[in-house]
């Protein structure tokens, strides 16, 4: 099996210090096929540095982190300020407040999703603003890894559901009627709903298919009574304005525009070089507690 990687892209401040890894937030972003490292100094806010791998899904998760982890100048320091770990995977669920109860997760979770209990670690995340908890199961391997990485370190760990959602909910670009918000990955997208800033909607879909992508965009768009010609809808991550899958939605959705950065990050003029809207999740992961 051909064990490797590519770095995509780098971007790197020249604020960036080594001797003050103490005043650092680190974040990453682990998926079935790629690797996100975004650095941000938490007196000021302001980012620093993003690294953004890929690697084939059809390699182990672990193995491909173990190997990044052992050729990186960085992320085996263990003086960071706070470390926080997010996943991408389908294998999670979202159940109000009101009805959660922490020693029954795995039976939420078993409910909505297949998961090997023998190998994958149940875990949550309460979202404050939204009054809902995300569940979800990460391998123990993984969750063993950075434990022992960083065993001076209390480490958060989460789902790439919940940064998008809190993600949203800070957005200050918001109004009190309904509006779309989409992030692409490669091979999947999310899409929130909000009304008067508060949660209505969320679900996360496998294909990367233009038609499709579009199909389910439209059920929920009519399901829930926002308007095609008038309602908000912005779009982050993976997808640009000469993709098919923004054309034939800008074709059926006349409002549809890019998200921009979150605003209580600051960034310098080497950032400029990427667009606002691509590392909206990654970013997103900094607020979480």
């Amino acid at each position: 099996m051909d064990l490797s990687y590519t770095l995509n892209n780098k971007i790197k401040d020249d604020k960036f210090n080594i001797d003050e890894l103490e005043h650092y937030c680190l974040s990453l972003l682990i998926g079935e096929e790629d690797f996100q490292i975004s650095i941000i100094d938490i007196r000021n806010n302001q980012c620093l540095l993003i690294e953004d791998f890929s690697y084939s899904s059809q390699l182990e998760s672990l193995d491909i982190i173990r190997l990044i982890y052992k050729e990186h100048h960085l992320l085996e320091a263990g003086f960071w300020n706070n470390i926080k770990i997010a996943f991408k995977s389908q294998k999670f669920t979202v159940v109000p407040s009101t009805i959660f109860n922490s020693n029954q997760g795995q039976k939420y979770l078993s409910k909505a999703v297949k998961f090997d209990e023998s190998k994958e670690e149940v875990l949550f995340y309460k979202h404050i603003k939204a009054d809902c908890t995300t569940i979800f199961s990460v391998d123990k391997g993984l969750v063993k890894f950075f434990n022992d990485v960083y065993k001076n370190l209390s480490l958060h760990f989460l789902h790439e559901s919940s940064i998008f959602i809190e993600g949203v909910l800070r957005h200050e670009d918001h109004t009190d009627l309904k509006s779309m918000f989409i992030s692409f990955g490669s091979s999947y997208f999310q899409v929130v709903v909000t009304e008067k800033k508060k949660l209505l909607y969320y679900n996360r879909f496998i294909t990367s298919n233009p038609e499709q992508v579009l199909k389910y965009i439209m059920v929920i768009i009519n399901q829930l009574g926002l308007n095609q010609e008038s309602s908000k809808v912005l779009a982050w991550g993976n997808i640009d304005s000469g993709s098919e899958k923004f054309s034939i939605l800008y074709k059926y959705i006349r409002n549809i525009s890019f998200g921009h950065k979150p605003e209580y990050i600051k960034s310098g003029y080497v950032f400029d070089s990427v667009q606002d809207h691509n590392y909206f999740s990654i970013l997103s992961i900094y607020p979480c507690d």
